[in-house]
């Protein structure tokens, strides 16, 4: 992965520029080696295992996605975290998902011991979270990821950001994200299970019958299955809580498979 950046060294500090991205790099580097400088624009999440905040540059300003790696573990591990995340990202970016641009990443290592990590993204100027009645962008998402083969593993709300102004709609945080064979009915229900369990509101509610009419029809998938069988998989995944282990492998109860056997003919459900 390192032969495809444009890396910078300095001192403990490992920085890799995506090729040919343009941006105030110094910014970038001051920014992140001392984020105690002036530089930064606005805090979002702040916690023990991670920092997420908007750099201001001469270039104007970026997302930084910082990994604290507060334990042993996680230090030793330390390539599951920024190289794990760029990775999943480049690999869904290149299956045509509408994503942020990744400018760089960066890891701090003390002796050959990860002391923390990071990515830089573009930041989404306008964008916002959307709501969990805004059903027809998370719909659009939907069908996006079940045509290009990728299980994002939590698609809630949050995670889908739009632009009023412009109409674009984009996907975040891939940490968690996997490839599959595209047009995998298995991701598209588990992710759809995963944004109505998020919202809250039931699978009866308006809101929720109405993402899944948007998600069935812009998925096209009524040739595999019917709406009625579409729903009724949805509400027995919905029966209890998944893990992100669960939706990341797409751990289906052998009661759910066995009946999407029944209903599209096939043995093996992908």
């Amino acid at each position: 992965m390192e032969d495809a950046l444009e890396t910078v060294r300095r001192g403990e500090w490992f920085f890799g520029f995506s090729s040919g991205m343009e941006g105030d790099r110094e910014g970038i580097l001051r920014g992140v080696m001392e984020p105690s400088a002036p530089y930064i624009y606005k805090v979002y999440k702040d916690d023990a295992q991670r920092r997420v905040f908007q750099l201001g540059t001469e270039q104007g300003p970026v997302l930084v996605k910082h990994f604290r790696l507060p334990r042993l573990k996680d230090k030793l591990r330390i390539g599951r975290f920024a190289q794990g995340e760029f990775m999943a990202h480049a690999r869904a970016q290149a299956r045509g998902l509408p994503l942020p641009k990744l400018i760089a990443l960066y890891e701090r290592r003390r002796w050959g011991i990860g002391v923390s990590c990071g990515l830089v993204y573009e930041f989404l100027e306008g964008f916002r979270d959307i709501t969990q009645q805004e059903s027809a962008f998370a719909a659009e998402m939907l069908a996006a990821l079940y045509r290009g083969g990728v299980n994002h593993a939590d698609f809630i709300r949050t995670n889908v950001m739009h632009n009023d102004a412009t109409g674009e709609t984009r996907l975040i945080d891939m940490e968690n994200s996997t490839l599959l064979p595209p047009d995998s009915l298995k991701g598209l229900l588990m992710q759809t299970q995963r944004f109505i369990e998020f919202g809250g509101l039931g699978l009866e509610h308006p809101n929720s019958q109405a993402l899944l009419r948007q998600v069935y029809e812009m998925a096209n998938i009524a040739t595999k299955l019917s709406f009625n069988a579409f729903m009724n998989c949805i509400g027995q995944l919905l029966t209890r809580h998944r893990s992100r282990k669960e939706r990341r492998r797409l751990d289906f109860p052998p009661e759910v498979l066995e009946f999407l056997r029944l209903e599209t003919g096939r043995q093996t459900i992908v």
